[in-house]
C-alpha cells in the first residue's frame, strides 16, 4: 500500500521552509458560523417573502404555462436578456468581460440582444468605474475593453438579488422589444438548489438573494403579465446550478436549459461564440441554442481566441511563457462541466426515477449508501465536516445498480438511463469529473440530513416542487428513517442509525522507528476493522504548546480499484475481517511556492483515485485584493500532471450570509493568499476537534504557484496517524508518537 501520489520536492524546493503558525491568531471555523447564521435568517424571513407564501405563490399556479403559436422557424425573431449580477468584488471584470464578448455580435433585425449589469465599487475601474446598474440594448463592437452600446436606462444602485428587479427587467425588455422567443441567461454566484445571484448593495431585507422561490416567482409573475408563454430557455451561467432540483423547478416556465453540475471558470460562457450562432442561423430553436452554448463553451471564449486577452489572463497566474489557444483551452477545461436540457422532459425523467427509487426500497440500504459515498461529488457550499452532498445522478444510479443483484434494480435503471438520454441535449465534462453526465442530485450524509438549520426542513422547502413532483425526498426519508414513501417529512424521533454508518476499530499503530533523523522513512503497521469502510488516510502533525498542527494528509491506495463511469474507488483485501495496512513513508511537510518563498501549507487531495497523474490537491485559506484588503475565503487548486502548478481558484461569497456561493478568482499581481493553518486537538479517546487560524501568506506576481513536498521534516515531536472514513462521512483516528532528532 502506498501514500505516493504527491511529488518528490523539485530543486525549487532547496528554499528552507519554516514550518510556523501564529499561536495567538484569530481561530475561526471556516464557513459553519456563517452558513447556520444565514440559513436561519432565511427561514425566519420566509415568511415575509411573497414568493414563500400562499398569495401569488408560483407553486400553487397551474404547472404548465400556456404555449403560443410557434413561429414560422425562416421568420421568427428573438429577444436575448442578459441580466448580469456583477456586483461583486470577485466576479465584476469577468462579467463585464462577458458583456463586451456579446457586442461583438451585437443586435440584428431578428435576434435582438439586451442587457442589465449591475456593477461593483471597489476592484474593477475600467470605462470610467461607473458603480451604478444599467440596461443596455447590444450593437456590434470590436472593442474588448469598453461597452460602447447605447444605454437605454441609467437605474441607479437597485438589488439583483431581487425577484422583483428580475420582474422589472424582463417586463421592461420585452415591453421594449418583442419576439417570437425569448431567452433569459443569468450570471453570478450560484449555488445549486439554494438559488445565487446576491447583491450586497443596497441591503434589502427582502432580496439581496435569489432563491429557487424567487426564481420562480419572477418567471412566473413575468408569463403572466406579458403572455408570452413558455421562455424558449433559460441560462444560468453561475456554479453547481445543473441539478434535478432546479431543472424541476425551471420547467414550467420554459422549453429548454443549460447550466453547469461543477464551478466555472472565471471565464463563464463563450458569448460571441453561442451569440453569433445564433445571430448566423436565427431559424434554429432553444435546443440548437442549447447545443451552441455547451459547443462553445471555454475553446471558443474572446479570452482564449484573442491572443491580448489570452497573455494578460497567463500572466495574472504568473505564466510568461507563450500558450497557444488551444494548450490554454485543454489546460482549463480539465475540471470544466456544463449541460444543454430539454426542459420538457423533466416529468418523464422523474417519473423514472420515481420507480428507480422504488426499486431501491427493497435493496440493502448500505449498498446504496455505498454508492452515495463513491458517486462522483461536485464542489461543497456546505460546512466542511460533510462530505459533498452534490453528486451525479447517472453515476450514483449506475454505482446502486453494480452494488446490488436486483433485476428490478437494474430494469429500471434502464427506463432511468434512458429518460436521462432523453433529457439531455448537449453535455461536457473535463477528465477531472469522469463521472460527470449533466444532472446532479442532493444527497447529504445523514448528520447534514438531520441538522436542524440547513437539513431536510430547508431541503424540502427550497426545493418544494422536486419534493411535491417526486420521491426523491420520501427516499431520503426512507434511507435515514425507515419512513415509508408518503408520509411526509420525518420526526426525528424516527432516525435510525445511518446505513452507511459503521463501527471502526484501528489497532494501536505499530510505527519503526519512532526516533529518526530527518532524512528517514518510516514503516506503519496496523489492522482496521469495520463493515461501510469508504477511505483510508494517512496522516501527521506537528507537535507545538500541546496542540497540533495538521502537516501531511493523503489517501491510502487500496490493494484494488475498481470504477463505475471512470470513477475510481478502493477495494480491501480482508484477512479474518480485517484490513490490514502496512507503508512506508519519509515524514516532510508540503509547501506551496510562487518562485521565490514558499510556505508551509497543508495539501489536501482532493478525490481518491489510483492515477496519480490524473488528480488535483487543494490549499484552503484566504484570498487578499491588494487595492481594497477585503478578504475572500478562498481554495487553490494545484494539478498533479507533472509540474504541480496551479490550477485555479475558487472564491466563495456568501448570499446573505447564508451559503458558499463558489466563483473562480483570476489572480493580480500583487494579490496574496493567506494560508489556513487546520490545529487539531486529541483527547484520550483519540477523538479530534478542529480548529482552524490564519498561517502564512504569499504574494502572487512573477512566477506562478506551485506545490512541492519538502524532502526533510524539521527536528520535533510529531504524531503520527491513520484516519479511517466511513460511507456516511464519520472519521476514526489512531495516532503514534515519533521524534525527528
Amino acid at each position: 500500500m502506498t501514500t505516493d501520489n504527491k511529488p518528490a520536492a523539485s530543486p525549487k524546493s532547496k528554499l528552507i521552509i519554516i514550518v510556523t503558525a501564529i499561536v495567538g491568531g484569530i481561530i475561526f471555523c471556516c464557513c459553519a458560523i456563517a452558513f447556520i447564521i444565514g440559513i436561519i435568517y432565511f427561514r425566519k424571513d420566509a415568511s415575509q417573502n411573497p414568493s414563500s407564501s400562499t398569495q401569488d405563490n408560483p407553486l400553487s399556479m397551474p404547472s404548465n404555462v400556456q404555449n403560443l403559436p410557434e413561429a414560422d422557424p425562416q421568420t421568427q425573431t428573438w429577444l436575448v436578456m442578459l441580466y448580469l449580477d456583477a456586483d461583486d468584488a470577485v466576479l465584476e471584470e469577468d462579467i463585464y468581460f462577458d458583456l463586451n464578448e456579446a457586442e461583438m455580435v451585437g443586435s440584428s433585425d431578428r435576434v435582438q440582444i439586451v442587457a442589465q449589469i449591475d456593477r461593483n465599487d471597489e476592484v474593477f475601474p475600467n470605462d470610467g468605474d461607473w458603480t451604478s446598474a444599467r440596461r443596455y440594448f447590444l450593437t456590434q463592437d470590436d472593442d474588448l475593453n469598453k461597452i460602447n452600446s447605447e444605454m437605454v436606462v441609467e437605474l441607479g444602485e437597485v438589488d439583483m438579488g431581487s425577484y422583483d428587479t428580475l420582474i422589472d427587467f424582463m417586463a421592461w425588455a420585452i415591453e421594449s422589444y418583442p419576439a417570437d422567443k425569448y431567452v433569459l441567461i443569468m450570471s453570478d454566484h450560484g449555488s445549486g438548489w439554494p438559488g445565487g445571484w446576491s447583491d450586497s448593495t443596497p441591503q434589502d431585507v427582502n432580496g439581496n438573494w435569489l432563491s429557487l422561490y424567487d426564481l420562480e416567482y419572477a418567471l412566473s409573475k413575468t408569463i403572466a403579465n406579458t403572455g408570452i408563454g413558455k421562455l424558449e430557455l433559460i441560462g444560468l451561467d453561475a456554479c453547481l446550478m445543473s441539478m434535478l432540483e432546479v431543472y424541476t423547478a425551471l420547467e414550467p416556465y420554459s422549453h429548454y436549459a443549460v447550466a453547469s453540475q461543477e464551478t466555472e471558470p472565471a471565464l463563464g460562457w463563450a458569448y460571441a461564440a453561442f451569440l453569433g450562432k445564433l445571430a448566423d442561423q436565427p431559424e434554429m430553436d432553444g435546443s440548437g441554442l442549447g447545443r451552441a452554448i455547451v459547443d462553445s463553451y471555454i475553446n471558443e471564449d474572446q479570452r482564449i481566441l484573442n491572443e491580448e486577452a489570452r497573455e494578460l489572463m497567463l500572466s495574472s497566474y504568473g505564466i510568461s511563457d507563450p500558450m497557444t489557444a488551444n494548450e490554454v483551452a485543454s489546460e482549463m477545461s480539465t475540471n470544466v462541466t456544463i449541460a444543454a436540457v430539454d426542459l420538457t422532459s423533466i416529468p418523464q425523467l422523474n417519473m423514472s426515477l420515481d420507480n428507480f427509487l422504488y426499486s431501491l426500497k427493497n435493496v440493502d440500504q448500505a449498498k446504496v449508501a455505498e454508492s452515495r459515498a463513491y458517486a462522483q461529488a461536485f464542489y461543497n457550499i456546505f460546512d466542511e465536516k460533510f462530505p459533498s452532498p452534490y453528486i451525479d445522478l447517472s453515476n450514483f444510479a449506475n454505482f446502486a445498480a453494480s452494488n446490488v443483484e436486483s433485476k428490478e434494480v437494474s430494469q429500471f435503471l434502464q427506463e432511468l438511463q434512458a429518460a436521462l438520454s432523453n433529457t439531455m441535449i448537449a453535455e461536457k465534462h473535463g477528465n477531472l469529473r469522469p463521472g460527470a453526465s449533466g444532472i446532479s442530485v442532493y444527497f447529504p450524509v445523514s448528520e447534514l440530513y438531520w441538522d436542524e438549520d440547513f437539513g431536510y426542513d430547508y431541503y424540502t422547502e427550497a426545493s418544494s416542487r422536486l419534493a411535491d413532483q417526486t420521491l426523491w425526498d420520501d427516499f431520503l426519508a426512507f434511507h435515514y428513517a425507515d419512513q415509508d414513501f408518503g408520509l411526509g417529512q420525518p420526526s426525528k424521533e424516527l432516525r435510525i442509525p445511518a446505513p452507511g454508518a459503521s463501527v471502526v476499530t484501528i489497532a494501536p499503530l505499530n510505527i519503526t522507528p519512532t526516533q529518526l533523523s530527518p532524512e528517514d522513512r518510516i514503516n506503519v503497521q496496523t489492522d482496521i476493522s469495520g463493515e461501510q469502510i469508504a477511505n483510508i488516510y494517512l496522516v501527521a502533525m506537528y507537535q507545538y504548546e500541546g496542540r497540533y498542527l495538521a502537516y501531511y494528509i493523503d489517501y491510502i491506495k487500496g490493494d484494488a480499484s475498481r470504477e463505475v463511469d471512470g470513477v475510481n474507488y478502493p477495494v480491501w483485501d480482508r484477512t479474518d475481517n480485517e484490513i490490514h495496512i502496512d507503508l512506508d513513508w519519509k515524514p516532510a511537510p508540503d509547501a506551496i511556492c510562487n518562485g521565490s518563498t514558499c510556505v508551509f501549507a497543508l495539501v489536501n487531495p482532493e478525490k481518491y483515485t489510483p492515477d496519480s497523474k490524473n488528480l488535483l490537491y487543494f490549499v484552503e485559506g484566504w484570498y487578499i485584493n491588494s487595492e481594497t484588503g477585503e478578504k475572500v475565503e478562498a481554495t487553490i487548486y494545484f494539478n498533479n500532471f507533472g509540474d504541480n502548478l496551479i490550477h485555479h481558484i475558487i472564491g466563495s461569497s456568501y448570499g446573505n450570509e447564508a451559503l458558499r456561493m463558489p466563483r473562480e478568482i483570476t489572480p493580480k499581481p500583487g494579490d496574496q493568499f493567506m494560508v489556513l493553518d487546520t490545529w487539531w486537538t486529541v483527547d484520550n479517546d483519540g477523538q479530534v476537534e478542529n480548529s482552524y487560524q490564519e498561517g502564512n501568506v504569499l504574494t502572487f506576481g512573477g512566477e506562478p504557484f506551485y506545490f512541492v513536498t519538502v524532502g526533510e521534516s524539521d527536528p520535533g515531536d510529531y504524531a503520527i496517524g491513520i484516519m479511517v472514513e466511513d460511507m456516511d462521512g464519520n472519521l476514526t483516528y489512531q495516532f503514534e508518537p515519533i521524534t525527528v532528532k
